[in-house]
């Protein structure tokens, strides 16, 4: 259990090619923020390629930043995200929901509700998968043409969870890839990019 400190105001960094129509819009894992984020989701190709940004948790424990209280983390990332998409000034081709941990949880949230853009694909690492009911009723009632990546360690510790979320994507319809890297669940796979790029393109 962590001690709850005062809020931060909400922040939002931005990376890439501000002129592309493929927005990717990342939230960080627990306990982290945006400018590291930025620095492990980007590299050169995905300068490029995407307009991509980076919200901050106002939420913060003695741990550092956080996305738990869950409509306070919805109401921030709808209002980043018009923030965000303002200077596109014509509809997005592809927006990319992503996130670790509790921002992949988030991610998946928002694309399977079609709250910020819709269709959008959501691509997470890890995502914290708790409350498998409430997930079922997402899924039952999820966005039309949502599609999702799911990446996690062959050492997670949350394997149990994220194998019923797939089986549910399966059992509603819901296109989602599940892909198991070699690699521990703090550090990113080598191959990380690639899937972003792939996923792009899905």
């Amino acid at each position: 259990m962590f001690t709850r400190r005062a809020e931060q105001k909400p922040q939002l960094i931005t990376a890439g090619n501000p002129k592309s129509l493929t927005l990717m819009f990342t939230f960080h894992k627990e306990y982290s923020e945006a400018r590291s984020c930025a620095k492990t989701w980007m590299n050169d190709h995905l300068q490029h390629r995407v307009y991509a940004g980076f919200p901050n948790s106002s939420q913060q424990s003695d741990l550092g930043l956080h996305w738990a209280r869950e409509e306070q983390a919805v109401f921030e990332a709808e209002k980043l995200f018009h923030t965000f998409q303002t200077p596109v000034k014509t509809t997005p081709e592809h927006v990319l929901l992503s996130g670790a941990g509790q921002g992949g949880s988030l991610a998946i949230r928002l694309a399977l509700t079609g709250q910020l853009f819709s269709p959008s694909t959501f691509f997470v690492w890890e995502p914290a998968l708790t409350n498998l009911p409430q997930w079922e009723t997402l899924l039952k009632h999820a966005d039309k043409d949502v599609q999702g990546w799911l990446i996690a360690s062959h050492m997670s510790a949350s394997t149990t969870q994220h194998e019923a979320f797939i089986d549910m994507c399966e059992y509603f319809d819901v296109d989602c890839r599940y892909i198991i890297r070699q690699s521990p669940p703090s550090q990113l796979p080598t191959d990380f990019h690639a899937l972003i790029n792939e996923a792009l393109t899905f």
